[in-house]
């Protein structure tokens, strides 16, 4: 059965913060300039919100990876019923331990 899908990708220029880079701390800094029209914690509903069910998120799109914003993250996608297909990761080492 066809679904609508979309991936954070699409909302890059809303997204604004799309830029994270180490801060040298464990921790990652914004290297965007353009101030977000949405967060990535609010792409869920409103994908839903739009009828469409399934997400891919980008990994550039994270603000941060720790447990308790990716528990934040897996909550607001449980609560809206949306899937998550994918997280894209393109760069890096993803066995890292950071």
């Amino acid at each position: 059965m066809p679904r609508l899908s979309i991936s954070s990708w699409s909302l890059h220029k809303l997204l604004g913060k799309a830029w994270y880079d180490p801060d040298g701390s464990g921790g990652y800094v914004n290297k965007s300039e353009e101030k977000a029209q949405i967060e990535l914690l609010d792409v869920p509903a409103a994908a839903a919100k739009h009828g469409i069910g399934t997400i891919e998120l980008c990994h550039f799109h994270f603000p941060r990876t720790d447990s308790e914003y990716l528990g934040q993250l897996k909550g607001a996608i449980a609560n809206t019923g949306v899937e998550l297909f994918s997280v894209l990761i393109d760069t890096g080492d993803i066995t890292a331990s950071d």
